[in-house]
């Protein structure tokens, strides 16, 4: 396409970003940017109550909008009259969607000339739906990807036109994930966008994703952070670089939670004891704790809600703790 492409843009997070500086630098600011409007707040449910704060809301690419002066729409349903009405006066060449969740009627995905292509951050047609990042790291994936799509009615299914995999070390968590997997989505999103008009028509040729190896995760949040005790020391390191290091997971002690910010599976020469989640001792500097199949995992990193983070050895000073006491 020139550079004088005609867009409009759908997108809500902070993944988004990096796509829409691209399109910026390329000359192809969008038109119209698309975003979703901030849910009113769901009550908080067991077992996290009061301590388990809302997830904060991201409204990255809105913030984008208002600071490049670029026309915004806030929207609680993308199947609106008045949306198509407003996208089809664009008369757009393209539309482009990143970490929009709200799903897009076939009406406005066809309107423009070249119809609209998402950006997905995972090798689909693996992971598609709204946590791929997020479901990399908890599947212990030694590659992760993005794939850019155009889109259909069948959320994240459409023909892939372009993807790109990276591998996946086993010290990176979402944070370190996420904003890799951005940075290759601005590179593929822009190559698609350009390799779409009139010049390169033909040059992609689009493939069928394979239905037989299709997976679907639902929405991976903050309800999820709950310390997986039960699983093997694996599968608790997996699901912390899913959150961590930020937000780590929670588990209670004595009654009251506690944040597990670091850890990693340990090696277990004498036969642990106990239910999963038992405090089996120091090792290494770390707290052994019971996970399932007598696997152990060693925690570094704790912090009580509203305290400094603290070592594994200041915690059980601090705490008290004796071999038997348990994480639940």
């Amino acid at each position: 396409m020139p550079t004088n492409d005609r867009l409009v843009f759908y997108g809500t997070r902070r993944y988004a970003i990096p796509t829409l500086d691209a399109l910026r630098e390329s000359e192809r600011t969008p038109l119209l940017i698309v975003a979703e409007m901030e849910p009113l707040p769901d009550e908080p449910e067991e077992p996290w109550g009061p301590y388990e704060p809302p997830a904060p809301w991201d409204d990255a690419v809105a913030a984008w909008a208002r600071e490049h002066d670029v026309p915004l729409v806030l929207v609680e349903d993308a199947d609106s009259d008045d949306l198509v009405t407003r996208v089809k006066e664009l008369e757009a060449d393209a539309g482009v969607a990143v970490a929009f969740r709200l799903p897009l009627p076939k009406r406005l995905i066809d309107l423009p000339t070249h119809g609209t292509i998402g950006v997905h951050p995972s090798l689909l047609p693996k992971y598609r739906g709204p946590s791929p990042i997020r479901a990399s790291l908890n599947g212990g994936e030694s590659k992760a990807g993005v794939t850019t799509i155009q889109l259909t009615e069948d959320v994240d299914a459409g023909p892939i036109l372009l993807q790109e995999e990276v591998p996946v070390e086993p010290s990176d968590t979402y944070p370190t994930l996420h904003d890799q997997l951005a940075t290759l989505g601005a590179t593929l999103g822009l190559q698609t966008v350009e390799v779409l008009g009139k010049k390169g028509r033909g040059k992609l040729k689009p493939r069928q994703q394979n239905e037989k190896s299709a997976t679907t995760v639902p929405l991976i949040d903050h309800s999820h952070r709950k310390v997986p005790w039960s699983l093997e020391a694996d599968g608790v390191f997996n699901r912390l670089r899913a959150f961590g290091p930020e937000d780590g997971l929670v588990t209670y002690f004595k009654l009251r939670p506690v944040e597990v910010l670091s850890g990693m599976p340990l090696e277990w020469v004498q036969a642990p004891f106990g239910n999963t989640g038992t405090y089996l001792g120091m090792r290494q500097g770390r707290l052994a704790i019971l996970c399932g199949n007598n696997s152990v995992f060693g925690i570094d990193r704790l912090r009580r809600p509203g305290s400094e983070a603290m070592s594994a050895a200041d915690f059980v000073k601090t705490e008290e703790m004796r071999v038997g006491d348990s994480f639940v």
